[in-house]
């Protein structure tokens, strides 16, 4: 069940339908009419995710899956550092503490379980173990993102290294400026 919310969170960060980019919030694609959900059902889904920890490892995974875009825009040469604590505050006020990924979420859950699955979820999750998981999922989840974070930049460095020797014309090679004196 969490493993669904965790996956979803890269895509509802940073994905699109379209690939133009939007050029200001308010050109960004409507938002569809939200499904209607029989109130008894989303009650049930409100309170599994409450109880399964789940709103925590949202927001645990935002700020994971964002992180590298504003590591990113702080390195940016012609950004200064206040640009990326901008974005990141206000990516996070309009995805996150709006309530639209949660939203998003529960229709998810409406879409793919009935409410008896929801009930099943819920009583494994009142259950001791079920307490457990949700007690130490962020936890768990705090030690594994840094690390496959960090696998992921090893990976990423040694593969572009790779590439580049296997295919030298993939790589662009900038040509100096015309007003760029070169000394021989």
């Amino acid at each position: 069940m969490k493993l669904i919310v965790l996956a979803m969170l890269p895509v509802l960060a940073f994905g699109r339908q379209s690939s133009a980019p939007a050029s200001s919030p308010k050109d960004a694609p409507a938002a569809t009419e939200a499904p209607k959900i029989d109130p008894a059902l989303l009650a049930d889904i409100r309170r599994l995710l409450d109880i399964s920890g789940a709103a925590k490892l949202m927001e645990q995974q935002f700020d994971a899956a964002l992180a590298p875009a504003i590591d990113m825009l702080k390195r940016t040469p012609n950004l200064k550092p206040e640009f990326a604590d901008e974005f990141q505050k206000r990516i996070r006020e309009r995805l996150l503490e709006s309530g639209k990924i949660q939203e998003t979420v529960t229709e998810e859950y409406a879409t793919h379980f009935t409410r008896d699955e929801i009930r099943q979820m819920i009583a494994y999750q009142e259950s001791p173990v079920g307490r457990k998981a949700a007690r130490v999922m962020p936890e768990m989840m705090g030690n594994i993102i840094p690390k496959m974070r960090q696998y992921g930049q090893t990976l990423g460095a040694g593969l572009a290294q790779e590439i580049m020797a296997e295919h030298p014309d993939y790589v662009i090679k900038k040509e100096p400026d015309a007003g760029d004196t070169e000394k021989k």
